[in-house]
């Protein structure tokens, strides 16, 4: 018995793509269910939330003992980079000898 072999390729058409209406366009939040008035009540951040990659990233980037190599953090403006990183090697630096060197540029 032969089965039949098709040389013609079946293109599938996609659906047309359909405008977002503007309400799924962003996540609303229910601010009853918020245990607080204002966030000047929430107290300061303990940890760094939400960027694992990035301290693991940055905690082998200060396990390297050899001299030359940097830690460079990307990404966008206004975001608390600088700030998360100093908070986080100032409290590593508490474990650390002496002799390292942390610059934050």
């Amino acid at each position: 018995m032969k089965s039949k072999v098709s040389t013609k390729k079946e293109i599938k058409k996609t659906p047309a793509l359909q405008p977002l209406p503007l309400t799924k366009l962003r996540r609303v939040c229910d601010l009853d269910q918020l245990k607080f008035k204002s966030t000047e009540e929430l107290g300061e951040l303990k940890e760094i939330i939400g960027q694992d990659r990035a301290l693991h990233a940055l905690t082998f980037g200060l396990e390297i003992r050899d001299h030359g190599f940097h830690i460079f953090a990307l990404g966008q403006s206004g975001t608390g980079k600088a700030a998360n990183i100093r908070k986080y090697l100032e409290k590593e630096a508490k474990n650390k000898p002496n002799s390292c060197r942390l610059v934050i540029c």
